[in-house]
């Protein structure tokens, strides 16, 4: 089994690794839109290289904590019939490498959080780092490009937005989220609009307190530490028993 002072710095290198992966394709996908430029960039290829080697590493490093249940049952089925289909289709090595990389992240993440403690507090700084790094590239694209073109960058946000749920600081998450709605707003992309409408909802379903402190924040009207929106997501998902779904999944 692989020592623990290994692990950690491996992990510290993926994290850095990630971040260079989500940095790159956030600024791809702004030169794609903007400049209609498809080439492909090899600091990607080279990240999604370097992301599936550490996690084959990490799960082969640690195979005693490897479950073949739920969904990492699914994980490995997935590997394994990509591997099929590249057979099949004489296809290329990064296509591969692209289509395996969710589930060989979802696995060394998950052995990350068994034996690094407070794992899931680095992941979710790390992953606030990235909203906001993608927010900045947003507000940069609209200053220096076509904001037309380059409101598709909202896309990037959108996608780790749920992450954010995850902080304790209340001011700090209606601050980005209100961003994020705005940002959402100014892109006039529909199904944006749409996605950040029925996140609100959602959210308001669980709880009412939610929608009632976001008017008494925005009026001044209340303390943001006497509220806690993971107790009401934890009291939502116990009320609906859906943690026993869950823990039959995983």
């Amino acid at each position: 089994m692989m020592k623990l002072g290994l692990l950690k710095i491996i992990f510290r290198f993926n994290i850095l690794v990630l971040l260079l992966f989500f940095y790159r394709n956030a600024l791809y996908w702004l030169n794609t839109i903007t400049y209609k430029q498809t080439i492909s960039d090899p600091l990607i290829n080279l990240s999604i290289l370097a992301l599936v080697l550490i996690g084959i590493i990490i799960i082969v490093g640690n195979i005693k904590y490897i479950v073949f249940k739920g969904i990492h049952l699914i994980a490995f089925l997935w590997i394994v019939g990509m591997f099929f289909v590249f057979l099949y289709n004489i296809g290329n090595w990064l296509m591969f490498l692209r289509c395996i990389l969710w589930p060989i992240l979802f696995e060394s993440t998950y052995i990350y959080t068994l034996r690094i403690k407070r794992v899931d507090y680095i992941l979710y700084r790390f992953y606030h780092i990235v909203v906001v790094i993608g927010i900045i590239i947003f507000f940069e694209s609209m200053i220096f490009y076509s904001f037309g073109d380059s409101s598709n960058m909202i896309y990037f946000i959108i996608l780790t937005t749920p992450f954010l749920l995850q902080t304790n600081n209340r001011n700090y998450l209606l601050f980005l989220l209100i961003c994020v709605t705005i940002l959402s707003i100014l892109s006039s992309k529909r199904s944006i609009i749409l996605a950040m409408g029925l996140f609100w909802i959602i959210i308001g379903t669980i709880s009412w307190k939610f929608l009632t402190l976001l008017i008494c924040v925005i009026t001044n009207r209340v303390n943001m530490e006497s509220f806690s929106v993971t107790n009401i997501f934890n009291y939502f998902l116990q009320q609906h028993k859906i943690l026993n779904l869950i823990s039959t999944l995983v």
